[in-house]
């Protein structure tokens, strides 16, 4: 860093008035330089005239200095100062020690010129030391928020909560971006971060971060995305409160760098000071940043060109390509920290802007074909809640804003929304939230397509809207019952369609209540599609009725099927303050009972009337006039045999349609099974009060149709059983794939199969291409299972549903949760069939294993263990207490508990883990090393670091004996034994092991994997403890 020094006699005032400005208005920042030439993509280039503005930063400034004292002191060295227009602003340090300037000119003086390249200066006056430089590195104030807090308790008259009085905005720029310049409208001599922004919301405090991620020029040392990340950390540590709530502006490169610090917090131990900024983050604005990755040929031919042997910006620019696989990392690892972030607003450009192009003087100018740096899927983030905004820019000047733009009012509308939720924390718990969620549009969550067949049922909708219409702000409920088939579902579906199109505005919900899992998985989607964040299920559960409840929802109607079963105890999960509720059930129980629906608003449900009946049977049967003439007789006899039912009304029409039977052949058929079904009926089905009539019809209507498929082909028969062991809504397609009866999903025999289930009506397709059956036919075919098979032939076909679960669950569990979540149901309905049929088999044993394990990644200790103790008991039931796979399912036991904290129950179930593998295995055995490896943990764990020593280094021994010294397995003991040091605060061999660590990820790993990561920060953990 350059030094003079100079000795100027300063008289410093007590209480000055800013230096008068001359010329108004005053000039503005760095010129953006001639449109045709680029450095780099969002780059801000450096002045190459006097004529041009400049800005420049001065920090070190004592205090008790106001802006006429330090005027004086920069005339003191640079007295031609006093025959230019300029603009001083004096801000607090965001390091909560001395001040720092911003210094605007219009013209760039030769004192100031020699002071522009890349090296702050230092100037001492008398017993003072400013700092000058112009390249912004690290964190610059915006603004002084005392003030503005200040203006706005005048006028908005409210108490910030003590100790998060303000806000802050930290502002990071991109590659090859200028904190300052990056953020200024080439049309506007304002900076819209330090000169609209706090004056537009009021309370807060605004900071930009720069860091060297030129492309060109040397440097001190090599480019590493982990060493920029360490580093915005540090500053994030010395510059934030951690009890003040951070909104982060990322441009391009920076909103990586955001997501690879939240990423690397997220690391920290709970309660630690960097896991609270963690939880200070709020909101995130992204603006081009590509988490998708980036165009970036010509950047690696420049670097390529001019960088030599110098690999390390390359090495960056290759990990931003379009498709690359840290980025993928990335957002895996997100995953399991979106539940802290309130709010994620996009921006992503639709202008094309010239790529750059080396010209023949050996400039490199933005000459070459326009293209999107950052295409708009690569920057979106694809999650729940992201808001998405178009900007009519290109890349480099999509936050480059001005007063007036759209982007500008966008960005100010969501900080205020923002602000709103931070500011009144009492308020808003009050009304059930900690921040309001605001959806942007309306949601339309119902599974089922409008149906063009629905006829009828008039005086229900009538009925419907008495008893639901708008009278107060009140919550309004009712209930449509009666028994199964009588077509409550297709009515509510036909009721949403109708409610949406009379409310557009309105949020429509869809809930299957048919069982607890079912119902939770629906409020679980409610709260994705609404971009709801917790910890956890049963928290997010909590937080989705709170938002219900609240005014940030606004109006809303719902749906809830099937709610058959109260004794499941779902209205601890229902809203009851607002909205609108409608319920379908069987169980006669829901109307009249307190907590659902007053015994006024339940509406029976009765069979079609005749004419209701028949216009329905026809257009099923898409029968023509001369049809309808010659059978029209014959079709009342069949639908009063029928009962007006709907369901049954719609599995006859599917029969005939699919066969060619005629209607005549059909009441034939019909007469003929009607008495077995009868038999059948009395027997097994459960019969609602006076259903037996309906019930028969559906049974009989059932077995025409699966005595037709039949003929045609069996396997489809096979195919509806296996399926009645999956949870009867939203089967995934997948996993019908994925039967292993058929070997290959998609061969024509499984496509054979499953077409004939859907022709006849006993299979549905959904709107999210997922599949329903319908309840009580489900109910149907597993009791014609148990009438017609062995116990053998039962299990074949529970094992074959227990199969395709396990192998449509993806193994990896925690970078796929929303899928495991999908599937939970099936897997639990599954294993409920095969505990029925006492199946004793490594498929439920590894279905029962995999459940435990999404339990006990959600956090569900209670859920892991039973589902581990379940398979235990079964393993040692027809295993060995020693058997390998018992043994794994002893260790999975001990880390729930050491996952509890319960570290006495941990070590005594990995005590009995480690003795089998040892008698079974062998002490070198890489199973029984991981065993010996968690036994360390669990010491480490409680403080007893001499006796984590002493099992990290058996578990080391013997993986380097099995792995060799590179293997990351081997390298995550080292780091384990790093970390024991760390904590017995031998810093020299911490940061000995944890060098080895580094050194080994990246030459196994790469660069950027997050296990080299995490060492990285790790050695920055050990510099930062010891002060350094």
């Amino acid at each position: 860093m350059a030094h003079t020094s100079r000795k100027c006699q300063l008289s410093l005032s007590e209480n000055s008035s800013p230096p008068s400005k001359r010329n108004n208005p005053p000039t503005d920042v760095i010129s953006a330089g001639p449109s045709n030439t680029a450095n780099l993509p969002d780059s801000t280039i450096t002045p190459g005239s006097d004529s041009k503005p400049i800005c420049f930063r001065i920090t070190c400034i004592p205090e008790g200095w106001s802006k006429v004292d330090l005027w004086k002191a920069l005339v003191c060295l640079d007295p031609s100062l006093n025959d230019l227009k300029s603009r001083l602003d004096l801000f607090p340090s965001c390091y909560g020690h001395g001040q720092v300037a911003l210094l605007k000119l219009d013209v760039c003086t030769n004192y100031f010129e020699v002071r522009k390249p890349n090296m702050p200066y230092r100037e001492e006056l008398e017993d003072v030391e400013l700092v000058i430089d112009h390249q912004f590195y690290g964190m610059t104030p915006l603004n002084n928020p005392g003030e503005v807090i200040e203006a706005e308790y005048c006028t908005a008259h409210y108490t910030p909560c003590p100790g998060a009085d303000y806000s802050s905005v930290i502002a990071v720029t991109g590659l090859g971006g200028h904190a300052y310049g990056s953020w200024k409208s080439r049309q506007s001599s304002r900076m819209w971060l330090k000169d609209l922004l706090p004056n537009a919301v009021l309370g807060l405090r605004v900071m930009t971060y720069g860091y060297d991620s030129r492309i060109l020029g040397k440097r001190k040392s090599e480019v590493r995305m982990s060493d920029y990340t360490a580093k915005f950390i540090q500053h994030l540590e010395n510059a934030t409160s951690t009890n003040r709530p951070i909104i982060f502006i990322g441009h391009s490169l920076g909103g990586i760098l955001i997501l690879q610090a939240l990423i690397e917090l997220n690391r920290s131990p709970e309660n630690s000071d960097r896991k609270r900024i963690l939880a200070s983050a709020n909101t995130i604005f992204f603006a081009g940043t590509p988490h998708g990755g980036l165009r970036t040929d010509e950047l690696e031919q420049m670097a390529k060109f001019e960088l030599g042997d110098d690999h390390s910006m390359l090495n960056l620019l290759k990990q931003l390509r379009e498709d690359s696989e840290n980025l993928e990392l990335q957002r895996k690892d997100l995953k399991t920290m979106w539940s802290s972030i309130s709010k994620v607003v996009t921006f992503y450009e639709t202008a094309k802007a010239p790529v750059i192009q080396r010209s023949m003087s050996g400039d490199y100018l933005l000459s070459g074909n326009e293209f999107k740096m950052v295409r708009r899927f690569s920057a979106q983030l694809h999650i729940p809640g992201e808001l998405q905004y178009p900007v009519e820019e290109n890349h480099s000047d999509m936050m480059k804003l001005k007063e007036g733009d759209s982007t500008y009012e966008t960005v100010i509308r969501e900080m205020k929304k923002i602000l709103e939720g931070i500011r009144f924390p009492e308020r808003n718990k009050r009304q059930g939230l900690e921040s309001q969620i605001i959806v942007p549009a309306p949601l339309f969550i119902v599974p089922f397509s409008k149906d063009p067949d629905f006829v009828g049922r008039e005086d229900i909708f009538e009925r419907l809207q008495q008893v639901l219409q708008r009278k107060s702000d009140f919550q309004r409920k009712a209930a449509l019952w009666g028994l199964g088939g009588i077509g409550k579902t297709m009515i509510a579906v036909e009721f949403c369609y109708r409610w949406h199109k009379a409310e557009p505005g309105a949020h429509i919900f869809w809930v299957h209540g048919n069982s607890h899992e079912t119902f939770k998985a629906s409020y679980l989607e409610i709260g994705k599609m609404a971009g709801l964040k917790e910890d956890g299920e049963e928290a997010l559960l909590k937080r989705v009725r709170m938002w219900l409840d609240s005014s940030a929802s606004k109006d809303w109607m719902m749906i809830i099927d099937n709610l058959d079963d109260l004794d499941c105890n779902p209205q601890k999960h229902i809203p009851v303050k607002r909205g609108t509720i409608l319920y379908t059930t069987r169980d006669r129980r829901l109307i009249g009972h307190p907590t659902y629906v007053s015994a006024t608003h339940g509406i029976e449900v009765t069979a079609m009337t005749n004419e209701e009946a028949i216009r329905t049977f026809w257009k099923l049967i898409a029968a023509k006039r001369d049809t309808i003439e010659v059978y029209e007789e014959i079709s009342r006899e069949l639908l009063l045999l029928l009962g007006y039912l709907p369901l049954a009304i719609a599995q006859a029409a599917a029969c005939i349609r699919q066969t060619g039977m005629d209607p005549s052949k059909y009441l034939e058929t019909f007469k003929e099974y009607e008495h077995i079904q009868e038999y059948c009926m009395n027997i097994t089905l459960p019969v609602e009060q006076n259903g037996g009539q309906h019930s028969r019809a559906l049974m009989t209507t059932w077995k025409i149709a699966v005595d037709k498929i039949q003929q045609q082909n069996s396997n489809s028969i096979q195919l509806l059983e296996i399926i009645s062991f999956f949870s009867p809504e939203e089967i995934p397609e997948e996993l019908i794939q994925a039967v292993p009866v058929f070997k290959n999903r998609w061969s024509p025999i499984f496509t054979d199969a499953l077409i004939p289930l859907i022709n006849f009506a006993l299979l549905y397709r959904l709107e999210s291409s997922n599949y329903r059956l319908h309840p009580l036919l489900r109910f149907w075919v597993q009791v014609q299972i148990d009438s017609k098979y062995n116990m053998r032939e039962k299990q074949k076909r529970v094992e074959s549903a227990v199969k395709s679960v396990y192998d449509t669950c993806p193994h990896n569990v925690l970078n796929n949760m929303q899928q495991c979540t999908r599937l939970l149901s099936h897997a639990v309905t599954t294993l409920e069939h095969a505990c029925h049929y006492k199946l004793e088999s490594n498929s439920r044993w590894n279905l029962e294993d995999y459940v435990g394990e999404v339990h006990f990644r959600k956090g569900n200790y209670g859920g892991a263990i039973n589902f581990f103790q379940r398979v235990l008991a079964g393993k040692e039931n027809t295993l060995r207490n020693n058997h390998p796979s018992t043994l794994a399912t002893v260790n999975n036991i001990a880390s729930v508990f050491c996952d509890q904290g319960e570290y006495g129950k941990a070590l005594e179930w990995y005590r009995r883990a480690l003795d089998g593998k040892e008698k079974t295995l062998g002490n070198d055995h890489l199973d029984t090393l991981n065993t010996v490896n968690n036994i360390g943990n669990v010491f480490c764990n409680q403080g007893e670091y001499g006796k984590a020593l002493e099992w990290y280094r058996r578990a080391l021994d013997g993986r380097e004996k099995a792995h060799g010294n590179d293997h990351p397995d081997t390298l995550r003991t080292v780091n384990n034994i790093a970390l024991v040091f760390c904590n017995q605060g031998e810093y020299g061999k911490a940061r000995e092991w944890y060098q080895r660590a580094v050194d080994g990820m990246e030459k196994t790993l790469g660069n950027g994997h997050p296990d080299t990561l995490t060492a990285v920060n790790n050695i920055a953990s050990v510099f930062c403890d010891q002060g350094e």
